[in-house]
């Protein structure tokens, strides 16, 4: 909470000073503070966006249902020119309805996992053993051609665990935050366990899984522990996933330590079952997906635009809190403060304020673009 309010206030002292012909003002520094830190909303505003509304995945009813709650709210608190900027085409939006996955021999437990986004449904609950795919040349690829299906396959090596006796978290300095802002565009991960295989070896691995159709193909969580998974979106035979009519297979992430025991038991030799139940269906049938836009319009200087935002859109597998939940609730949070300071105040800012909340984020950064 803390830590959310300060930075909250040094964003809000950054607009502050807009306020007063770029000159530090008192008054409004002391208004921010108010209703930054003793009157904040922003836990009540976190709270709806990953509470209420959780998942927000781009193209999904989910997110939909999020944006809808946002511009209402947007509206009541007196924000101006609250609307959608359409972007896209995006392609075919994703929800999931259901989904278990158990281990049945050689002895139950229940398994942590998540299907990536756009993975297919089942037909119903589907049962087979679990093969390791152990190959790293398109020679050992040969060796399982024709003893794929039916199975649930693993693609990765187990990742071993540490403990955490390091911070989990470190403070970035100027130099750090200008190498961040110089990063090139992020690019899809290959098969993580492959780096040395090279891109046709790639190919041939995901042609010969198409071909073969498992029940699922399986990795374990590249990062986390202790049950956090993080999943991300699936991989079709051709082009995107979010394609209409793409060929996707299945595809889930399993909880390291899950993934790892039945590795380990593979290894031994012994035969391991699971089984697996996954309901989702495809939405949004336009393609074409919408950020958020909200202004407090300025005066003498009004056609300059000072910007704030950030990604409103999430992953599946959770509520998307940390990644940007917290990050659109101090957003909102600022415009709510700064509409308080300019009601009680009678100050307007010169230059006009512009909210955004983008969509598309992790997919590609497609809404900021």
């Amino acid at each position: 909470m803390k830590r959310i309010t300060l930075l909250l206030l040094l964003v809000g002292i950054a607009l502050g000073s807009l306020f007063a012909q770029e000159k530090v003002d008192a008054e409004i520094n002391d208004l921010i503070r108010k209703h930054g830190l003793e009157q904040s909303q922003v836990m009540e505003i976190a709270s709806w966006i990953v509470d209420v509304y959780g998942p927000r995945l781009t193209g999904s009813p989910g997110l939909d249902r999020a944006t809808e709650w946002a511009v209402e709210e947007l509206k009541k608190w007196g924000m101006q020119n609250v609307h959608l900027h359409e972007w896209g085409p995006f392609g075919r939006g994703w929800e999931l309805e259901h989904f278990e996955m158990h281990c049945l021999e050689p002895s139950y437990f229940p398994i942590i996992a998540y299907p990536k986004a756009w993975s297919p449904s089942t037909d119903g609950v589907v049962e087979g053993e679990v093969i390791y795919l152990d190959a790293n040349t398109e020679e050992e690829l040969e060796q399982y051609r024709g003893k794929l299906r039916g199975k649930f396959v693993f693609i990765d090596t187990l990742r071993v665990l540490e403990e955490w006796f390091d911070p989990l978290a470190k403070r970035h300095d100027a130099e750090s935050l200008l190498e961040l802002a110089n990063a090139p565009m992020p690019t899809p991960r290959v098969f993580r366990r492959f780096p040395r295989s090279g891109r046709n070896f790639v190919r041939k691995l995901r042609e010969l899984l198409y071909e073969e159709q498992p029940l699922a193909y399986i990795d374990r969580s590249y990062k986390g522990d202790y049950g956090t998974v993080f999943v991300s979106g699936a991989r079709a035979k051709e082009g995107s996933a979010r394609d209409e009519g793409a060929e996707v297979l299945p595809q889930i992430t399993m909880a390291v330590e899950h993934y790892n025991r039945i590795f380990r038991m593979l290894k031994k030799g012994i035969p391991v079952k699971l089984s697996m139940e996954l309901r989702a269906r495809c939405t949004n049938p336009d393609g074409m997906e919408h950020n958020i836009i909200a202004e407090i319009p300025g005066t003498d200087l009004k056609d300059e635009v000072v910007m704030f935002g950030a990604h409103f859109d999430s992953w599946h597998a959770a509520t998307g809190a940390t990644d940007n939940g917290a990050g659109s609730a101090v957003m909102m949070e600022v415009a709510r403060i700064l509409l308080k300071v300019i009601e009680e105040s009678g100050v307007q800012p010169r230059r006009t304020l512009r909210l955004a909340l983008w969509t598309g984020e992790e997919q590609g950064l497609y809404g900021s673009r």
